[in-house]
């Protein structure tokens, strides 16, 4: 019967994670996966490319999920030990800033490093703070992931407001 269930168990996560819509996280907040999309295993490499971005940082953003398109990737973090404040004022090293928005509840920077081009997007809700990386060698997919577009995949499920 255990065998049973830890198969139905991992039958069900193994489903789930390929074919979902939304990512959710604390109090309800959902992420949006668009079509083409694809939920990637936090493995080294995802790892490790989610490092490059935080190098000489010192600010703890843990990485949560990564999701790959067609030619970019999505990197989102769940900060830790910091504020809404402090990521006011972080900035991303050996990056140069493109553009900036802020709000009292969202920050967006687009930056180039390298040869490639990174969109940040922070969000708060009360306490809590989730961090969104887009990373694209080309300056149109990354514009893709703009400000308009990534506060719009962020929503409360229908239990939550």
């Amino acid at each position: 019967m255990k065998i049973l269930s830890l198969i139905i168990v991992i039958f069900f996560f193994a489903c789930s994670s390929q074919n979902e819509e939304c990512l959710s996280f604390f109090n309800g907040l959902e992420f949006k996966v668009e079509q083409g999309e694809k939920l990637l295993s936090i493995d080294e490499l995802a790892k490790e490319e989610y490092s490059k971005l935080l190098t000489e940082s010192t600010i703890q953003i843990p990485l949560y999920r990564c999701l790959k398109g067609k030619d970019y990737k999505i990197f989102i973090g769940i900060p830790y030990d910091t504020s809404f404040e402090k990521l006011r004022t972080f900035s991303l090293s050996s990056a140069t800033l493109l553009e900036e928005e802020k709000s009292r509840s969202a920050i967006y920077k687009k930056y180039k490093k390298g040869e490639y081009y990174i969109s940040e997007y922070v969000y708060q809700k009360g306490k809590n703070l989730l961090v969104v990386f887009g990373v694209s060698y080309s300056e149109e997919n990354v514009a893709f992931l703009s400000v308009e577009n990534l506060s719009n995949r962020l929503k409360y499920s229908k239990d939550e407001k």
